[in-house]
């Protein structure tokens, strides 16, 4: 690390000279292994997929050479004779290769398993024989497997890869056998398996048939025949391909064909708009206008329906200017979640007579009941102590005049932060102006009136590690930037958990969006956090690492104004956002391609919500991905960090595993409200490690 980030330094005097030393100077080694070796080893960590280029290279680069020789020019050139004059054998070498010992090994053992389509083996034959041949073709490792499954049950549990480690291959009666060594499988007890590991051949995309074929075979347990692998749900397909599309395998509008479909029998057709508007925003379908076209009556029916109620008289079926409507509020949902119109994501644009684009996102700011608000600062405000009635007076002062400027409210978890904030977002909004409010984590964004993620209301990229100079994802012109613009003051909670590149990149957009090449672009920004808490998380970092990425190593920290309490104060009579939420949903039916659930607490308490599959693709891998699957979890608890920003009535604490990261003891243990309310279960032990930064917080 350098210097500038951190990094230690040492002088080294060299004659005349001083040295300044840095760990770039510093090879990587282990000094366990310099004591037991007694030699200069370079030691790397291999973590990743590159490792196996890294080894190969070494292995097959051959012996070392060394050869030099005066030769005329008209001679050829032998490289055979190059090589055996040139090759160089060590001592160590020489004595390995005289005594025998192996020079390299492969283990476990991998069994290469045919793949061809049905009567597709390959044959040798002469002109004698052609007719026999083709009568009986001989049997392969697929074909012998078909037969295995149907004789033997316990190979009906298993893929096609997965039967080498339980059977061996006769190669001269072209059946498997069970292995009659190796450990006995649990429940099975004459079943064995081994170390042998299965290889499907590899099959080209461009040969279609066969490529289908093997992606069938890797997924369904179990198959008897060709036939049988077409065969989903009791449906015979004629082609491969078409089983693949049943069973979800392969990309097409199919499934949310099908998930739309499945949401018809239950539920209403603002749930089901509600599900496509989902669709558009995350799965990326390949034509938004065919699933339109072919599910625009279920997502308009409760349209036509007022209108027959409201015209008993007349007969009235589905019209365009019914679609409209209901274009026009798939479109907001749109909005709501992406920020985009239905044209940015391949959608017909709906007519807005009464409507101007821009003001949507405005819409949405400005649609708060004014009275309801103040109301709710006029209840509150007495609420404040001392501190937090600084704060509160300074951010308005700063509001009233429109300077701009960027304040940072330190204070412990649980003593009033979210609170404060949230008067301070009634007061503004309650005067007809535009408060903006995000927060780093899910769970905190739910905790503030009107409050979203940072990542989706600003756009932050997601790599934000390896982005040194990031920018948000929001166009001049767009009606997120004209909130922007608009907008006169922007919460930030729980920003001490975001990467300083993250907010460095909403100051240069703002600065851009609005003109202004002021901090922030002259926006009031009011942050919130806590040091003690946890830091960014960075995969496979070290405290270097947490540290340099912290918003306090950021060139914008020192702009920042602090403001901070240590009072342990939460507010009696709470607001309803300040209640205890978890986003928690319980599942009512799951479909093939939906799942329908209710969210259990939280502000959406007792909604009925639908939830497709979604694209996931992730970015913490030297390799990227894609996987098409339900955004849930199973969570029977969550983790401290997911929990920060909560004010829970009952806190249970898993130190079984202690913790491993700046702030994420205190994080756990100050979300009880009371000491009497906390459970920490460890594994007998009396003293967990508290890990602590000191770095952070000075």
């Amino acid at each position: 690390m350098k210097p500038e980030d951190g990094g230690q330094t040492a002088t080294v005097k060299l004659k005349s000279d001083s040295v300044v030393i840095d760990n770039r100077w510093i090879v990587p080694y282990s000094p366990l292994l310099l004591k037991m070796f007694d030699a200069h080893i370079n030691a790397e960590c291999c973590n990743s997929i590159k490792s196996i280029k890294y080894i190969l290279k070494y292995v097959h680069k051959g012996s070392d050479q060394g050869v030099f020789a005066a030769h005329s020019s008209n001679n050829c050139i032998d490289e055979i004779s190059e090589y055996q004059a040139g090759r160089y054998i060590s001592s160590n070498e020489a004595a390995w290769r005289i005594f025998g010992f192996p020079n390299h090994e492969r283990y476990p053992t991998v069994i290469h398993l045919d793949m061809h389509l049905e009567n597709g083996q390959r044959i040798y034959f002469s002109e004698d024989n052609l007719q026999c041949r083709l009568a009986n073709p001989p049997n392969t490792t697929l074909t012998g497997f078909f037969e295995l499954c149907k004789n033997d049950n316990f190979a009906k549990t298993l893929l096609y890869c997965n039967v080498p480690k339980f059977y061996t291959w006769d190669k001269s009666k072209k059946v498997f056998n069970r292995r009659k060594q190796g450990a006995i499988v649990e429940g099975h007890d004459d079943i064995r398996s081994g170390d042998a590991l299965g290889r499907v051949y590899t099959v080209q995309s461009r040969n279609t048939d066969c490529y289908y074929l093997r992606l069938l075979l890797h997924k369904i347990k179990g198959p008897t025949s060709f036939k049988d692998l077409r065969t989903v749900n009791g449906i015979e397909y004629e082609t491969y391909r078409e089983a693949c599309l049943a069973l979800g395998l392969l990309e097409n509008d199919n499934q949310w064909n099908e998930a739309l479909k499945e949401a018809v029998y239950s539920d209403s057709p603002s749930k089901i708009r509600t599900l496509f508007a989902l669709i558009l925003s995350f799965c990326e379908p390949s034509s938004p206008k065919a699933l339109w076209e072919n599910n625009k009556d279920c997502m308009s029916e409760d349209i036509l329906n007022k209108l027959r109620a409201d015209n008993r008289h007349f007969v009235l079926n589905y019209t365009d200017s019914i679609y409209n409507e209901a274009l026009i509020k798939i479109e907001d949902k749109v909005l709501q979640m992406i920020g985009k119109s239905l044209s940015e994501v391949g959608m017909l644009s709906p007519s807005r007579q009464h409507a101007h684009n821009m003001s949507r996102e405005i819409l949405r700011e400005m649609s708060y009941d004014s009275d309801l608000l103040l109301n709710f600062v006029t209840q509150r405000e007495p609420l404040l102590n001392t501190d937090q009635q600084a704060i509160y007076r300074k951010v308005l002062r700063l509001y009233r005049k429109s300077e701009g400027g960027v304040i940072f409210i330190d204070a412990p978890g649980g003593t009033g932060k979210t609170f404060l904030i949230n008067v301070l977002l009634a007061k503004i909004r309650g005067e007809r102006n535009i408060a903006l409010a995000v927060a780093t984590s899910g769970i905190a964004a739910t905790l503030m009136i009107g409050g979203r993620t940072a990542h989706s209301m600003l756009q932050i990229p997601i790599d934000l590690p390896h982005n040194e100079m990031p920018v948000c994802n929001i166009k001049k012109g767009s009606a997120k930037a004209y909130v922007l613009q608009e907008a006169k003051v922007l919460f930030w909670d729980e920003i001490s958990m975001m990467h300083k590149h993250g907010l460095e990149a909403v100051n240069r957009t703002l600065q851009d969006l609005r003109g202004n090449k002021d901090l922030m672009g002259g926006l009031i920004v009011v942050l919130a956090g806590d040091f003690q808490q946890t830091l960014p998380v960075i995969p496979r970092g070290t405290m270097a690492d947490e540290i340099k990425a912290c918003l306090k190593s950021s060139y914008l920290w020192k702009q920042i104004s602090a403001e901070g309490w240590m009072s342990d104060y939460v507010a009696t009579q709470s607001g309803p956002t300040e209640a205890v939420q978890w986003l928690q949903t319980d599942r009512k039916a799951l479909h093939a391609h939906i799942i329908e659930a209710t969210i259990l607490t939280g502000p959406f308490e007792g909604e009925h919500v639908l939830i497709p599959r979604i694209p996931l693709i992730p970015t913490d891998l030297p390799f990227s991905f894609q996987r098409l699957q339900f955004p849930l979890r199973l969570a029977f608890a969550i983790t401290i960090n997911k929990a920060q920003g909560q004010s829970l009535r009952v806190t249970g604490l898993d130190l079984t595993d202690e913790c491993f990261s700046h702030g994420q003891l205190y994080v756990g243990m100050s979300r009880a409200k009371d000491t009497s309310t906390l459970f920490i279960i460890a594994d007998e032990q009396k003293e967990t490690k508290n890990i602590v930064y000191s770095q952070v917080l000075k």
